[in-house]
């Protein structure tokens, strides 16, 4: 049976980025990590963390090693997926929770940071939908306001 990797929190990896290239034991680590030695032995041991036993059974982990293997372990999965760009005729509807593509495209006032308001219709559900662009990329495009 595959042993899971252990959930490590990004700032505990990079707090171990400090330790040097020599033997620790393993209840330095811990206390470096800020856990038990019992989570160092029942856990990350078996989850392969790289460790080292000598002669007389000692366990030593060698730092740089470990803290590589550990920032491999962090917890990623609790990132926001990156944004999606909008085409230049698109707006995301709230009402249907999708990206429309902008019914009957009205361009307001130019502000003094050189943004406009795009407002339309949602062909979806006739929503009133509205976008924030700046003015000298869809100049000519729209309507200006009546």
């Amino acid at each position: 049976m595959a042993t899971k990797k252990p959930r490590i929190s990004r700032a505990t990896a990079r707090r171990l980025l400090k330790l040097l290239h020599m033997r620790y034991k393993p209840t330095e680590i811990a206390a470096e990590m800020g856990v038990t030695a019992d989570t160092i032995y029942r856990t990350y041991l078996p989850a392969g963390a790289p460790y080292e036993k000598d002669a007389k059974g000692n366990v030593w982990i060698v730092g740089d090693v470990f803290a590589r293997w550990a920032m491999d372990c962090t917890v990623t999965n609790n990132r926001k997926a990156p944004k999606s760009v909008l085409r230049s005729d698109q707006v995301y509807c709230l009402k249907c929770n999708q990206v429309v593509a902008i019914h009957n495209p009205r361009k307001g006032q130019v502000n003094s940071r050189g943004v406009t308001n795009l407002s339309g219709r949602c062909p979806v559900c006739n929503t009133r939908v509205h976008r924030f662009v700046r003015a000298s990329e869809y100049e000519g495009r729209y309507d200006q306001p009546q």
